[in-house]
Parts: structure tokens; sequence; C-alpha cells
């Protein structure tokens, strides 16, 4: 990643600064949507940010174990919880 921060920065941040999600919409659109934090990630950008998005979806973060990349870290855990969200329950 650190080799790649100036193109990151310059091309692919760009396109997200400054969208703001329609939260009207997607609160009342057909879909659930479900805010994942990855547990070891707090103060990081993308964890407030998906803090930010629940608050205003009114709907509580899932906390996904390890940080912003839990799904590779703990796989399995990660995995489990995953199912759980999916499944509603």
């Amino acid at each position: 990643m650190a080799r790649n921060l100036d193109f990151f920065l310059a091309h692919t941040w760009r396109a997200f600064d400054g969208f703001t999600p329609d939260f009207d919409a997607l609160r009342s659109g057909g879909a659930r949507v479900v805010v994942g934090v990855g547990e070891g990630s707090e103060g990081q950008l993308a964890h407030r940010a998906a803090l930010a998005l629940a608050a205003r979806l009114g709907a509580p973060p899932v906390v996904f174990p390890a940080d912003h990349g839990g799904f590779d870290e703990r796989p399995e855990e990660f995995a489990d919880l995953l199912h759980q969200v999916l499944r509603g329950s």
C-alpha cells in the first residue's frame, strides 16, 4: 500500500471525495443495509466513516474480528459472523 499511496491518493481517493450517500434511499430501500467495522481498526478513517454511516442510518454497526482486513487475518471467525449477519440473526 505504501508504494502505491501516491497513485491511491491521486486517482482512487478522488472518486470518494465529496460523495454523499442518499441516506433516505438507503433507509427506505428494499435491501437491508448492514455496516461493518473491524474491532482492531478503531480510530482509523474507514472505521470512523463506517460509524458515521451507521449513525446516519440509525442502525448499530456490526463489529467484525481483527482490523480493516479481518477476513484475511481471522477468516473463520469473520466467516462465522458474516453468516450470522446474512441470516439476520
